[in-house]
């Protein structure tokens, strides 16, 4: 996607296969990122300042964090730090893993290459924007 000075998109068949690029001109920052449709609503997923001049490259990742929590946040809210223990799934290359859960036990498989335990009060960023 190239944005103008003024703000204006346009969408272009150009860049890094697999990858979503937006690119500026000269002459104004902006900010660009992801976003996922929540209830109807967009919600950020990822936002990073856009300068002039500059190139920023998205690659969505195959991977899932899963993890429960009963803090109360709002739909959309963009969580940077983790609850609870939860579990980093690679989904590279298949539609679905299998796992497990127990409430003293936590997640399982703790044995396989593409499941990796997130201790409680991890920093979430690092993992899943990377």
């Amino acid at each position: 996607m190239n944005v103008t000075k003024n703000g204006v998109t346009s969408v272009v068949a150009e860049g890094k296969e697999g990858a979503i690029s937006v690119v500026a001109e000269i002459g104004k920052q902006w900010s660009t990122g992801i976003n996922q449709i929540v209830d109807g609503k967009p919600q950020a997923l990822c936002a990073v300042p856009l300068y002039g001049g500059n190139l920023d490259t998205f690659m969505p990742i195959n991977k899932v964090l899963f993890m429960f929590a009963s803090d109360s946040h709002t739909t959309g809210t963009v969580i940077v730090q983790a609850f609870t223990q939860g579990i980093l799934v690679d989904l590279t290359g298949v539609q679905s893993r299998d796992l497990t859960y127990d409430l003293n036990n936590g997640w399982g498989p703790t044995d396989q290459v593409w499941a990796k335990l997130i201790p409680a009060n991890s920093t979430l960023t690092p993992l899943l924007i990377q």
